[in-house]
Formats: structure tokens, sequence, C-alpha cells
């Protein structure tokens, strides 16, 4: 179990540097060019299953599969990802990290996550409350949304040098095709091209599935 510790240790440096007087998760949220570059794998995936587990110290980590659709960095399609998780329900108990990504069976995502130098099958997301990406369909095609963390805010530096804390907005884009062009530029280490961020309100053809029993094995 001591690669689950060193996740757990590499979670907790992510969640924040900061911590508000009322203990909410604080972050930095990078550009996309640097979440990116950054990023030991980025990839276009289904989430396939979740089991929860605990280390030898008892505390619980959710681990979830996720089938590579198009591997952008890190992993080839048909490849399986498995993400690690501070928190998660197991045996009756609950604890969960605040605005950590509860994965959806079946949600198709764009993901960005960071492998241990350790063990390199073992992956966790870049960032809490940013840094996934779900895939929509609609009428008008293929669009891309950030899921935000509902529990975080990021830390905003002002042009006159000072700090303040603002809620974190997700980043949408109006075509995954144009959005994964984007990330392999910033991979390849070529100027990324400007894309619209405002995605108009739309009929969904699909809406993402809900959470059911059976998502999370025990």
């Amino acid at each position: 179990m001591r690669q689950l510790q060193l996740v757990l240790g590499l979670v907790c440096a992510q969640m924040a540097s900061f911590a508000s007087p009322a203990s909410a998760t604080v972050v930095l949220v990078p550009p996309m060019d640097e979440l990116a570059r950054r990023s030991d794998v980025v990839v276009q995936a289904i989430v396939r299953e979740s089991q929860v587990i605990k280390d030898e110290q008892g505390r619980i980590i959710t681990v979830t599969s996720l089938e590579v659709l198009d591997g952008l960095r890190g992993r080839k399609t048909g490849d399986i990802v498995r993400v690690h998780q501070l928190g998660g329900e197991f045996g009756g108990q609950q604890a969960w990290v605040a605005g950590a990504h509860k994965f959806v069976i079946n949600e198709e995502i764009v993901f960005f996550g960071v492998k241990l130098p350790k063990d390199e099958s073992v992956v966790v997301p870049y960032g809490i409350g940013f840094g996934i990406f779900r895939v929509l369909d609609d009428v008008d095609g293929r669009h891309v949304h950030e899921i935000g963390g509902g529990d975080v805010s990021q830390l905003v530096r002002l042009p006159d040098g000072r700090t303040r804390m603002t809620p974190v907005t997700p980043r949408r884009f109006e075509s995954l095709d144009a959005f994964k062009a984007m990330v392999r530029a910033s991979l390849d280490g070529r100027d990324t091209p400007t894309l619209p961020t405002r995605v108009m309100q739309r009929p969904q053809r699909k809406a993402p599935m809900l959470p059911t029993p059976s998502a999370v094995k025990g």
C-alpha cells in the first residue's frame, strides 16, 4: 500500500496551498497551455468502473478506471488509466475531498493527470476543482465543458500585485476537435489557437448519466 500513501501525499499537495478561515479548498488554476504541458497523462476517455478500497492506515481511496478513446499524452487508445483519489464510500463510511470529481460510469471526459515517479501506473488528477472536462453532444456537435468544483475557490493575482479569492469558473469550448488540437499544439510546443469559450444553451441529445448504486463497488 506504499503507493497509495504516495498518492495521498500528492493529492493533498494538489488540493490547495492555501486554506481560508472556513477551510475551503483554494487552488491556483493554470491556463490551458500550462495545464497540458505539466500533465503526464492527457486522454479522451470513457469512465468504465470505480472501486473503493482502504489503505493500511484506514483511509478510503477511490480507484476509477478510464478506457482511453484518444491518447494525447502518456497513454494510447485502448489503454486503461486507473485514477486514484482520496475519499469515497466504504462499508457505510463516507469521506471526500471538497471539490474532487466524482466520476460517473459511462461519462465521456477529457482528463488531465499526473503520474507518480515511483509507480507510473498510478495516476491522480492534476488538480482539485479543475482539469477534467466533460464531453457533451447536442444538435450542433460535440462540446467540452470543464467540471468545476462547487466547494473550490481560486486565488487570482490582480494587476497591482494583490490577490483575491473568487469561485472557480469552468472553461467551455465549442468544439471537441478544436479543443484537442489546441491541447496537442501545447504539448508540441507550438502556438495555441484562440478558441471561443462561450457555449450557447442548446438542447442536448443525451444528458450525462446520474450515479447509480452499482457505480461504486465496495
